[in-house]
């Protein structure tokens, strides 16, 4: 039997209208190396496993599914499927994208194998909105990442992502919780080499209701966007501790973006005088009171307990 250099990590939910896609993205693919894909259903209530337990028993060498008794969440279902990959390197799918080239895995794999210092490997995508809509994700050449880039934003499309297998022993206990998995991941990775970005445009990104993570920062719901600025600035604590500090400075002026994101929310809640000093010391413990944010705070708190009182006070002629 072939052995396997590349595995697919495909995690799935309640995506039965779209998981064939995602499989057939994977059984396109044209390679010279052994392949695998590992399905992670975590117990669908719709006709995924019906789906993906079909495929499987039409490609018993490549397709092995993994099922749980309970729903265990996201992050759960994404490690346990992660560990069963047996590759050299790994592939991300989740179950609701889909590639859309046929030799993007082999591009990849030939870059890696030719290039021991690059750890990952992604590429141009485009994201498909519900109403047909599309946008490509990326408007630049081939380049290559450092950690420095990554620290700042995760612009790696989950489904353009191709890894080295095996690089560090565990997942962090404080990341297991998180609602996003990805980006630790690549962190994890990013510790042991750099990263390469393909230009080619050779996977699809689903934007739809269930992206959990990606739907709250456009929520009109100030509470939710709070806490997950909450969730990202505890992340940012924990990236910090796992790298020594060597990117303090680059994490404190993302916690700093963080904490005046937070300013603005609160001002639509019109949360009361001691909730802006929970706030305040909350800014501080995190180090993210500058200069800059503490005048922001000073105008914030001027024009809310004062300007606003006086203005109050004026119209009812006392």
């Amino acid at each position: 039997m072939e052995k396997i250099k590349v595995s697919v990590c495909m995690i799935t939910f309640n995506h039965g209208q779209f998981i064939e896609e995602a499989i057939k993205g994977v059984l396109s693919q044209k390679v010279d190396f052994g392949l695998e894909l590992i399905i992670g259903d975590d117990c669908s209530k719709d006709n995924t496993i019906e789906i993906v337990r079909n495929y499987e028993m039409e490609y018993p060498n490549i397709i092995k599914v993994i099922r749980p008794e309970r729903n265990q969440g996201m992050m759960k279902n994404f490690l346990s499927t992660m560990q069963a990959c047996t590759g050299k390197y790994i592939a991300l799918c989740e179950g609701d994208d889909y590639w859309i080239d046929e030799l993007k895995l082999q591009r990849q794999i030939d870059f890696l194998e030719g290039n021991s210092d690059f750890v990952i490997s992604f590429h141009n995508s485009r994201f498909l909105f519900p109403n047909g809509s599309i946008k490509i994700q990326h408007k630049r050449g081939d380049l290559l990442c450092n950690m420095q880039d990554l620290i700042k934003e995760n612009f790696i499309a989950t489904a353009s992502c191709v890894f080295r297998n095996n690089l560090f022993k565990e997942f962090p206990d404080w990341a297991k919780s998180l609602p996003f998995g990805d980006w630790t991941l690549h962190i994890l990775n990013a510790n042991y080499g750099k990263i390469k970005y393909h230009s080619e445009v050779m996977s699809i990104y689903r934007m739809h209701e269930g992206g959990v993570w990606s739907n709250i920062w456009t929520s009109n719901d100030p509470i939710k966007v709070l806490n997950a600025i909450r969730a990202k600035i505890e992340f940012y604590n924990n990236v910090d501790k796992l790298l020594s500090h060597k990117y303090a400075c680059i994490i404190d002026r993302q916690k700093a973006k963080l904490f005046d994101k937070m300013l603005y929310e609160c001002l639509r809640i019109r949360s009361g005088f001691k909730q802006d000093l929970l706030l305040l010391k909350f800014g501080i413990s995190n180090r993210l009171v500058s200069s800059k944010f503490l005048i922001s705070l000073l105008k914030y708190a001027l024009k809310k307990y004062v300007i606003l009182p006086v203005n109050n006070l004026n119209k009812t002629g006392l």
